[in-house]
């Protein structure tokens, strides 16, 4: 016979068995069992203990700001440039204050400093003047009348000298060159232009040719005999000719080039023809330095490209060295062409 006790204990145990075993999964299938997913942990608290491997994003950051810290350097004391009183450097950088002092504030006081300020300028200014002259009156290289007559009868005498020389260089072009003339009947500054066209003829002898238009019968009043005139028919505007009067060189066989559009005296004629005779190779630096003798004697620029190489804190070295430059022979202007070579 069974003992009631032992049954009951028994029942009982295995009662707990199966609770067990059905809550933790133990009689289904391993497929079928349910996983039971961890909850993340929230918090706000960072005085919260979360374990060795839990850390704040924020402190790792101010971790990082320390390590890059850098200890200032310590700047340059500047020092403010002494200025020598009353140099035109100090004058730079006050005469202005003290002339807008005085116009802001007109006291006696403000308005005397002023105008001795302007007194020491006036005084140093005359100084300077002065010696100036009287250094180039003592050193015939800076005197100008050593190169060029610059006063009296030699002045005179070079003015007649380089008139004639103009006079013959025209005689030259005109074996090369003639010079077109564009009349309208109807405007007024091509009839004033008249006498200068016939001065031209006469005293270089080139050849005139007159192109006229609105003139009844070619016929253009007081123009010389010797002067033959033309209908336009286009040549104008193959010559690109937009305003009359007009002067043009023609040189054989089609170079042409325009002297000028409007009226003008005979001396711009004579030299407008003459520079263009040498901008265009057809006189050459012979004739330039007979008409324009006063560029002999000046530097040219690869004299001044030559120079040694100075200390750049010593201009004034550098400006006595030029003297040399001055002395030599070469230091004559050249007449050159846009490639940059002698003609």
């Amino acid at each position: 016979m069974i003992n009631v006790k032992y049954r009951y204990k028994s029942f009982v145990v295995i009662f707990f068995c199966n609770i067990v075993w059905n809550a933790y999964g133990l009689g289904q299938p391993k497929d079928t069992q349910v996983k039971k997913e961890v909850a993340p942990v929230k918090t706000h608290n960072k005085n919260e203990d979360l374990g060795w491997h839990y850390y704040w994003d924020d402190e790792e950051a101010k971790e990082k700001e320390e390590e890059k810290i850098v200890p200032p350097v310590a700047q340059p004391t500047s020092f403010k440039k002494l200025i020598k009183p009353f140099s035109t450097e100090w004058f730079k950088e006050n005469f202005e204050i003290i002339q807008q002092t005085a116009i802001d504030s007109p006291t006696k006081t403000n308005m005397k400093a002023l105008l001795y300020a302007e007194r020491v300028m006036a005084d140093k200014s005359e100084v300077f003047a002065r010696q100036k002259q009287f250094v180039q009156s003592v050193d015939p290289m800076l005197q100008e009348g050593t190169r060029i007559p610059m006063a009296g009868a030699a002045k005179n005498l070079l003015m007649t000298y380089k008139a004639e020389q103009k006079e013959e260089a025209l005689l030259e072009v005109n074996k090369h060159v003639g010079i077109g003339f564009f009349y309208d009947g109807s405007c007024g500054y091509c009839q004033r232009m008249i006498p200068v066209i016939n001065l031209l003829k006469d005293k270089s002898g080139i050849d005139v040719r007159v192109f006229v238009k609105n003139t009844p019968k070619n016929y253009i009043p007081g123009l010389s005999n010797n002067i033959p005139v033309y209908p336009d028919k286009g040549i104008s505007s193959t010559f690109e000719v937009t305003f009359w009067p007009a002067v043009v060189m023609l040189r054989p066989p089609e170079d042409v080039y325009v002297i000028a559009q409007g009226s003008l005296t005979l001396q711009e004629l004579t030299t407008r023809i003459v520079n263009i005779a040498f901008d265009q190779n057809i006189l050459n630096e012979e004739w330039y330095n007979r008409v324009y003798p006063e560029q002999q004697g000046l530097l040219s620029p690869e004299q001044l490209a030559d120079l040694p190489n100075f200390d750049a804190d010593d201009p004034v070295s550098l400006i006595n060295a030029v003297v040399e430059l001055l002395e030599s022979p070469q230091g004559t202007y050249q007449l050159k062409d846009d490639k940059n070579e002698k003609l």
